[in-house]
């Protein structure tokens, strides 16, 4: 990777991904992050079923200020179920 960036960089990828114990697949989210100053990139990792692109679910998750299972629906909006580890 070289050495660290100057500038914040990030780096956005989503694929489809199943755990052994699971109906259907999820959407998975991986965010990496190098801040300038900062020796190794971090890494944070989005399950979920919404079908928006990688910008739209880090954005959507990143407003919400939770962590952990999450089980939203009813009037406040859609069914989503999503682990988000830091």
């Amino acid at each position: 990777m070289g050495w660290p960036p100057r500038e914040p960089v990030i780096w956005l990828h989503d694929f489809p991904y199943q755990a052994g114990n699971w109906d259907r697949p999820r959407k998975l989210v991986a965010k990496v992050e190098w801040h300038g100053g900062e020796l190794l990139p971090g890494v944070g990792l989005i399950v979920t079923n919404l079908t928006l692109p990688p910008q739209r679910v880090t954005h959507l998750y990143n407003g919400r200020g939770t962590g952990g299972a999450v089980d939203q629906g009813g009037e406040a909006g859609p069914k989503v179920d999503a682990a988000v580890v830091p």
